[in-house]
C-alpha cells in the first residue's frame, strides 16, 4: 500500500503537470500579429502568416468581395447588381428623346448578342491605311436590348458602363437618318435581358420640342475646333449639359432669337470636355426638354511610324 502523504505528494505533481501543460496550451494564439493588417489580432501570440493587406470592402469586412454598386446596395451578389436609367419609369417623353442606361459593371460585349461590334475605324493617312480605336462602340442590332421588341443599335462606353441610345444625325441630314433609338406614339417597352423592364409614354403632349436636336450625334471628337449645334431652339432658352452621371458641365444662354446655338465642346472653365456620353436639357417658359442625349466620340489617335 502507498503510504497517504506519498500519495499526495504524487497526486500534486501529476496536477502540475496537467495544468502546466494546459497553460502553455492556451498562450499558443494563432492569427495575424501585425498591426497594419487589416486582421490583425491583438490577442495572437504566434504569427500564422494569415496577415491581409488589402482595404476592407464597402461591408468592413477584411478581404471581403462585398462591392457598392452604382444604386447604393452594397454585396458580393452580382445578380442583383443595378441598372440606371434616364428614363424613368411610366414617364412622358418626347418623341426625340434619347435615353441612357448605365449598367453597375463591366459589360461582356458577347452578352449584347449584336450583329457587330464597331470599335475602330479605318482612316487614311500619309503613311497609310491605319485601323484606330474608338473611346466609345457602335453596338449594331443588338438582341439583348430592345425598344419595342426591335433590336437596338446603340453606342457603349467602356470606360463607364454606360449605353447611349439616341436618334442619328448628321450635318447633311440634320432632322436625322431614320435610325437610331426611333420612339413609337402611345406606349413603349425597352427590355433588357429577360429581367430589366421599363416602359414609358410618348403623347406628343409639346410638339415644339419634337424638333430639338444635336448636329452631328454621335459628333466625333478631333481636338481643336470641335462644334457641335443645338438645332430647332426657341428665340431664347437656357441649355444645361450634364455628364451621364448628372454633374452639370455647362449651361448655356441661347439669346441671339434664332433657332440654332453652336457649342464649342468645352465646359465652364473653357476646357475641353472628355469623349463620353451626355445629357442635356432645353428649359424655355413654360416648357422644357430634359432627355436630349449626345455621343461625343474619339477616334483614338496611334504613335506616327518613326
Amino acid at each position: 500500500m502507498i503510504p497517504l502523504g506519498k500519495l499526495k505528494r504524487v497526486l500534486f505533481i501529476a496536477l502540475l503537470v496537467v495544468f502546466g501543460c494546459e497553460d502553455k496550451e492556451q498562450e499558443k494564439i494563432y492569427g495575424c500579429t501585425d498591426p497594419a493588417a487589416c486582421n490583425f489580432k491583438s490577442d495572437a501570440t504566434i504569427f500564422d502568416n494569415s496577415c491581409i493587406y488589402e482595404i476592407a470592402d464597402c461591408n468592413g469586412e477584411c478581404g471581403g468581395a462585398a462591392v457598392e454598386d452604382i444604386c447604393g446596395t452594397c454585396d458580393s451578389d452580382t445578380t442583383n447588381d443595378c441598372i440606371v436609367s434616364s428614363i424613368e419609369e411610366g414617364e412622358d417623353v418626347s418623341t426625340n428623346a434619347g435615353l441612357i442606361i448605365q449598367f453597375s459593371e463591366s459589360m461582356d460585349l458577347n452578352i449584347f448578342e449584336a450583329d457587330a461590334i464597331i470599335d475602330s475605324f479605318f482612316v487614311s493617312t500619309s503613311y497609310g491605311t491605319d485601323i484606330l480605336p474608338l473611346s466609345i462602340f457602335i453596338i449594331q442590332n443588338s438582341n439583348y436590348i430592345k425598344l419595342n421588341n426591335e433590336l437596338q443599335t446603340f453606342y457603349y462606353d467602356p470606360s463607364t458602363f454606360t449605353c447611349a441610345f439616341i436618334q442619328t444625325t448628321t450635318v447633311f441630314q440634320p432632322e436625322g437618318t431614320g435610325e437610331g433609338f426611333i420612339i413609337q406614339e402611345g406606349d413603349n417597352e425597352f427590355k433588357i435581358g429577360d429581367e430589366y423592364l421599363l416602359n414609358f409614354t410618348n403623347n406628343d403632349v409639346i410638339e415644339d420640342i419634337d424638333y430639338l436636336r444635336t448636329v452631328p450625334n454621335p459628333s466625333y471628337y478631333i481636338g481643336e475646333g470641335n462644334i457641335l449645334n443645338f438645332t430647332h431652339l426657341p428665340p431664347s432658352c437656357i441649355i444645361s449639359i450634364y455628364t451621364h452621371l448628372g454633374e452639370e458641365i455647362k449651361s448655356i444662354n441661347h439669346n441671339n432669337g434664332n433657332q440654332y446655338h453652336s457649342w464649342d465642346l468645352k465646359n465652364e472653365d473653357g476646357e475641353d470636355i472628355d469623349p463620353g456620353i451626355y445629357r442635356y436639357e432645353v428649359v424655355y417658359e413654360s416648357f422644357s426638354f430634359t432627355n436630349g442625349v449626345m455621343v461625343i466620340n474619339e477616334i483614338l489617335q496611334i504613335d506616327s511610324p518613326g
